[in-house]
């Protein structure tokens, strides 16, 4: 038996006979073009006012709330897009190992040519799938069939996800609750601020209810209790740091690290893939998604928990409010270079490395090339406009508050920011999608709250630690 005869693959999750018009789960492009503009103005003006807001009125520990929330939205939307990534990987390797040699070579000429309508007589001779077939059968192995709770939802409840939802989430805050007040005697005391006890149940219940409910929508059962599994790592290391340094209510001794709650939970999602998975690729593929998410989504919120909840946050809150200003003006310079290059393709371009021809407009090996060039310049243009936002600060700070090193560590953390979302660009590119929004339209260039969140969760990770030198200073 040859080598790839022996490559165990998962069998495609949806059949031949599937239609393209196969309904889509629960959520899927709910969110009609029209209310686009409504998701884009909370994201980008209510939500970034509402953090400044409580920074300014020394209510940033608030956050924790907002930062468990969008967590899980985001670790939603990153099982998503890994979904399709994965999907389309293992279609790859399920038409690379087929049996017949004669259709190999050709499988991989209907690939290249997936948009041509003349396909050849010898694949029709030979009963080799044509190009139009091997593209029909990737975009059915790619779209989304299900959700976490859709058996049961049509099962039970007449095909209302919401309900086994709430349901799933009212039980596992209840379960959460019933055990913290278990820990109460233990972990507080009588002469303890009551403020850490609030805090402790309020996150807990309301980041169980959250994971819980939009994990309902994930594509599995597992991707959900691995959602789980991130919002609780981010409880844990959150709450301590809140209770020691804000309530008083822990000693120095019982602090976790925050590294070891990473940890705990990247082993947790590793052994919970490793019994439930039965394909060897596909085991690899889930858990190389699931660290990366724990990676570039658990760690840095982590890291703004650790910088919102500190007392240092109280008088240092100017800090926190330039960042956030200066990371949203690279947000408003990236849609404005877009936008910029989108119109003034053929006349205009930020950088003159990146200037398009005329002829790099018809299809060419060099598209995706391209596209990364457009990439490089809505990058030059957020750090530009971010970089020029630093002078800003003078209006709420002394004129000697911001120093060279801060406004260095400022440039950086955009820039790293920034190639966060090049990244996350052609991750959405090999996906095959616009956006990691799944609830937004099919075309929609808005993104959603992991394209939102994509560059401030690398810039905190760079500007955490000179701001936590300046906190115990």
């Amino acid at each position: 038996m040859r080598a790839r005869d022996a490559l165990v693959l998962p069998p495609p999750q949806v059949t031949e006979e599937a239609t393209e018009e196969q309904p889509l789960p629960p959520c899927h492009r709910s969110i009609r073009a029209p209310y686009t503009v409504l998701f884009l103005l909370l994201a980008t003006g209510v939500l970034p006012a509402l953090t400044l807001a409580a920074v300014e009125s020394s209510r940033g520990h608030l956050l924790l709330f907002a930062g468990e929330l969008l967590l899980a939205a985001a670790s939603l939307e990153w099982a998503w897009l890994s979904f399709r990534v994965r999907q389309k990987l293992l279609f790859t390797l399920r038409v690379a190992a087929t049996p017949s040699d004669a259709a190999a070579p050709e499988s991989e000429a209907c690939l290249e040519v997936q948009h041509n309508n003349h396909e050849p007589e010898s694949a029709r001779s030979l009963g080799t799938p044509t190009a139009a077939e091997l593209f029909r059968q990737r975009q059915r192995a790619m779209r989304p069939a299900q959700c976490a709770v859709s058996e049961i939802a049509a099962r039970r409840c007449g095909g209302r996800w919401y309900i086994p939802a709430a349901v799933a989430a009212s039980l596992g805050a209840a379960t959460i609750l019933a055990l913290v007040y278990l820990l109460e005697r233990a972990v507080f005391e009588s002469d303890k601020r009551a403020i850490g006890w609030q805090m402790l149940v309020a996150v807990t219940v309301v980041g169980v209810f959250g994971a819980l409910f939009l994990g309902c929508l994930a594509p599995s059962k597992l991707d959900a209790f691995v959602i789980l599994v991130y919002v609780s790592c981010y409880v844990a290391s959150s709450m301590n740091t809140f209770l020691m340094f804000y309530a008083r209510s822990i000693g120095e001794l019982e602090l976790i690290d925050p590294l070891f709650a990473l940890l705990v939970g990247a082993c947790v999602v590793v052994v919970a893939r490793i019994i439930t998975s039965k394909f060897v690729m596909e085991s690899l593929l889930l858990l190389l998604f699931d660290l990366l998410g724990l990676l570039l989504l658990a760690a840095p919120m982590l890291t703004a928990a650790d910088f919102v909840d500190h007392p240092g946050a109280e008088q240092h809150r100017d800090k926190l409010a330039l960042f956030t200003v200066v990371v949203l003006a690279s947000e408003a310079g990236y849609w404005l270079t877009k936008r910029l290059g989108a119109r003034h393709s053929q006349r205009l371009s930020v950088l003159p490395l990146c200037r398009r021809s005329h002829d790099e407009q018809t299809p060419s090996p060099l598209k995706t090339e391209v596209a990364a060039r457009s990439e490089l310049e809505a990058l030059a243009g957020a750090v530009v406009l971010g970089a020029l936002m630093l002078p800003l600060s003078l209006v709420w700070v002394a004129p000697d508050a911001l120093r060279w090193p801060e406004a260095l560590v400022l440039v950086l953390a955009l820039v790293l920011g920034q190639w966060s979302r090049v990244f996350l660009a052609n991750l959405k590119r090999l996906a095959e999608v616009s956006s990691t929004g799944f609830y937004l339209p099919a075309d929609s260039h808005i993104g959603g709250v992991l394209d939102r969140l994509a560059v401030f969760l690398v810039a905190v990770v760079v500007y955490h630690p000179y701001v936590k030198h300046i906190y115990y200073k």
